[in-house]
């Protein structure tokens, strides 16, 4: 009934669900969270069957045939991982879980949707990744931490040869800053990390899932899904782990 009446407003005016979309996430997170108690966006699913997000269908009947207003979907899901985090705000790390969680299992049956959300990603990762590294090793040596990368260090594909938007802040040393300040920084930081590496467990899923490959030249796909059998399988990609456990690291972070 919802969802009928959601489409119904969408019908006559067509950005209602854009422009609502973020404050209805966040009422949605807060809502299972403190009335349900529970934190997943997925709606219960049958026994050998994979989830599907609570926002399937509003996905499926109101964005998915449009592909500006799906390409702007996705791209404000996105933009809520860059976003710098409120001081008074000590629930953005559920939400961006939650939200992660509901992009990794949107029902996609275009080869360009997970395509754009990988592309949206790899691009947040170039952007980011690199200052976010320099950033921490900065706020660690102002912190006289030793920080010493181990050897054989798996990087995302493409941040080590990021350049980053900006020169790395320098961070004056320790005792010429307040604790306040210091302990600010570390916040921030650490919602940086912990937003890239919730897009990254998106990535991977989204990957694992449809066999997307982003190797220059190669746009094909595989879906995991029988509904789907008939797409081509992408040799380029070796297998990966089960779609089922790649949000759990997320979930650490928010417990």
């Amino acid at each position: 009934m919802a969802l009928r009446a959601v489409a119904d407003v969408h019908s006559k005016h067509p950005d209602f669900v854009y422009s609502s979309l973020l404050p209805g996430l966040r009422l949605a997170s807060t809502f299972l969270r403190t009335v349900l108690c529970r934190s997943s966006a997925l709606l219960p699913s049958v026994e050998g069957q994979e989830p599907l997000s609570l926002f399937a269908g509003m996905y499926s009947q109101l964005l998915h045939t449009n592909r500006t207003l799906r390409n702007r979907f996705f791209g404000q899901l996105l933009a809520l991982f860059t976003a710098t985090p409120r001081a008074n705000d000590g629930c953005q790390a559920q939400l961006l879980r939650f939200v992660a969680e509901m992009l990794a299992h949107l029902p996609f049956t275009l080869l360009e949707e997970p395509l754009h959300v990988v592309y949206l990603i790899n691009r947040h990762v170039n952007l980011h990744g690199a200052a976010l590294a320099d950033s921490q090793r900065s706020l660690f040596r102002a912190l006289h931490i030793s920080v010493a990368a181990a050897e054989g260090e798996e990087w995302e594909e493409g941040v080590e040869k990021a350049a980053a938007a900006g020169e790395p802040e320098d961070f004056p040393a320790a005792e010429d800053r307040t604790v306040e300040q210091l302990l600010q920084k570390l916040h921030n930081l650490c919602h940086g990390s912990f937003a890239t590496a919730c897009l990254l467990h998106v990535k991977h899923h989204l990957k694992a899932a449809y066999q997307v490959c982003t190797r220059a030249g190669c746009r094909r796909m595989c879906c995991a899904c029988p509904h789907h059998a008939s797409l081509v399988l992408c040799a380029c990609l070796p297998p990966l782990f089960s779609p089922r456990a790649c949000l759990r690291a997320c979930a650490y972070g928010c417990s």
